[in-house]
């Protein structure tokens, strides 16, 4: 038996060294067939997996939503509970603020005038805080307190210090979208967008107007002008039409829509794990 092992033995190391010389290239080598033998696959690749073009399918933008003005106690009254409708069936904001432009530094201080909450159904909330009640700041203040309502954001660092400062509104879980894309997207994709502007217009294909100071810098007006409400509008709905263009990207989704994803996306969980993993 032993024999016989050692037999079959040095019959497969025989056979092996044959099938190298078979397959390797001549001891005077073409170096070149080797070469060409280990980067064809490699080409070969490249071409099954060409370069993924982003989708770009705005859901919101440029005037899919609707505006609310909450600007009086009886205007908070009529829209908070469709709002808290809106925020409990998602568990997803988007948050913006607006705050006169001051024409020099030796100014006065403004505080923010405005406050802006987008909604997954469509939905717009423009809370001018000076014409309020605190106990209607107040409810505003949990829902933006709740750590289990996930806030989307844009450059909103010296916003929510702001929000604390001025009216004691401390946001808690915010997400900005711009890092968001940038962390489920190929940059490359995204080229050198910064801002949202040129965010949504890479994501969405819309392009945003400008913000003009001299037509829109005064948010404190006893009437906002309909420049002011297509502007804050536009700007917290492009947060949300960014997130679910990032989305439907991260999902390579070949086409997205609103009712689509509330049927069959659990946000929150989406959100914390699916972007972060």
């Amino acid at each position: 038996v032993i024999l016989l092992l050692n037999r079959m033995s040095e019959t497969a190391v025989i056979e092996g060294v044959e099938q190298l010389k078979v397959d390797s290239p001549d001891e005077k080598g073409d170096a070149s067939q080797a070469t060409e033998k280990t980067e064809k696959p490699t080409e070969k690749a490249k071409k099954e997996k060409p370069e993924r073009k982003l989708l770009k399918k705005p859901i919101f933008l440029p005037d899919n939503y609707k505006a609310f003005i909450v600007d009086s106690p009886k205007a908070f009254d009529s829209v908070v509970k469709i709002f808290r409708q809106d925020v409990q069936e998602f568990g997803i904001i988007s948050v913006d603020t607006e705050s006169s432009v001051r024409a020099s530094k030796d100014d006065p201080y403004v505080p923010i005038e405005l406050l802006q909450i987008g909604t997954l159904n469509g939905r717009v909330f423009l809370f001018r805080l000076e014409f309020i009640k605190p106990s209607e700041i107040n409810y505003i203040r949990n829902i933006l307190g709740d750590p289990n309502i996930v806030k989307l954001t844009s450059l909103f660092r010296n916003d929510a210090r702001r929000l604390a400062s001025d009216w004691g509104i401390v946001v808690h879980h915010w997400r900005d979208v711009q890092v968001i894309a940038r962390s489920c997207i190929d940059r490359r994709s995204l080229g050198g967008s910064q801002g949202l502007k040129s965010l949504t217009k890479v994501l969405t294909g819309v392009e945003l107007a400008p913000f003009d100071a001299q037509q829109l810098g005064n948010w404190g007006e006893e009437e906002l002008s309909d420049g002011h409400i297509n502007y804050a509008s536009r700007d917290v709905m492009a947060i949300i039409d960014v997130f679910l263009s990032t989305y439907a990207n991260k999902a390579r989704l070949t086409d997205v829509s609103a009712e689509m994803i509330k049927q069959h996306i659990q946000w929150v969980k989406f959100c914390n794990v699916a972007f972060f993993t």
